[in-house]
């Protein structure tokens, strides 16, 4: 599969893909490679061993590793498969899932429909992690899912539980995202 994304990218640089269509294209094409080569039970084979594959390979935003990884992790989400998707993001946390799509946000606003309490994934990813790296990125994010909220924490660890027990509390007055708003919840003072 490495040997055929590779090929794409080099069609792409080259020139062989339309240069006004080039990026979406080769997005299309590769989410197409993915989809026909990945089974969702390789995908939750990968989840359970991605903490095999070195750091700095995932972190390369146009990397092959790094897209397989947000295409499991989207996978995973639209599958509602929460098991495998702490497990995956308690080792190698994409803070995207797509070129413009923010893994938390994603996970606030639209896993909603394929898994219960989604935000809660991060804590658990978290708690589970044991990679200081990852455990920043999953706490970066919960900062941004929680900003504005003024919810205490001395260190990441300690933000993030009180981040999560403050979610579990005040979960039924929070209202669907406004894009937009600095924060990833509203706050429905109505039902207060």
């Amino acid at each position: 599969m490495k040997q055929e994304w590779d090929a794409l990218l080099d069609d792409a640089r080259e020139g062989r893909v339309d240069p006004g269509r080039k990026l979406e294209k080769l997005i299309r094409l590769q989410r197409s490679l993915l989809e026909n080569n990945l089974s969702m039970a390789d995908m939750r084979h990968l989840a359970a061993t991605c903490e095999t594959l070195p750091i700095h390979e995932w972190k390369d935003p146009n990397g092959f590793e790094t897209r397989v990884l947000q295409f499991v992790v989207s996978s995973l989400i639209d599958a509602g498969d929460r098991d495998s998707l702490v497990t995956l993001l308690s080792t190698r946390y994409p803070v995207n899932i797509g070129p413009e799509t923010n893994t938390a946000y994603w996970l606030v606003v639209y896993a909603k429909k394929s898994l219960k309490d989604p935000v809660l994934v991060l804590g658990d990813a978290y708690s589970r992690c044991k990679v200081p790296e990852v455990q920043s990125d999953i706490a970066a994010a919960v900062r941004q899912c929680f900003e504005g909220f003024d919810i205490p924490g001395k260190d990441d660890a300690e933000y993030v539980a009180n981040a999560m027990q403050w979610y579990e509390k005040e979960k039924s007055h929070l209202t669907a995202p406004d894009p937009k708003a600095p924060a990833y919840f509203g706050y429905d003072n109505q039902k207060k």
